[in-house]
């Protein structure tokens, strides 16, 4: 699973309307053929889907605002707490429909 180091990093989201640098094009190698295939799904698992801030934590008001009608709610989220003092939040919430991630960060 890959997630976006934004988020999670942080915790802090705001939207900007800087674009990022492509990346260069890399010259061949001469190497016998080898692909990376990468699959962008609209609509697929996106970060902000697997672990959000809980709406207990001051930073849901911010993901609401980015997420929309998008945001989970707080029954959509199985709540798990945080105890590092350094993270702006003491719970997340993990998306309802993956159990087993809230089972392996308890």
């Amino acid at each position: 699973m890959a997630v976006a180091p934004e988020f999670h990093s942080t915790n802090l989201v705001t939207r900007t309307e800087n674009s990022r640098d492509p990346t260069p094009v890399q010259p061949r190698a001469g190497d016998s053929y080898k692909a990376i295939v990468v699959l962008i799904m609209s609509g697929g698992l996106d970060t902000f889907n697997v672990l959000a801030p809980h709406t207990t934590c001051p930073l849901y008001t911010t993901y609401r605002a980015a997420r929309k009608e998008l945001t989970l709610a707080d029954t959509e989220m199985l709540p798990i707490q945080n105890d590092n003092p350094d993270q702006p939040c003491t719970t997340f919430g993990v998306h309802h429909r993956i159990p087993i991630l809230k089972t392996m960060y308890e």
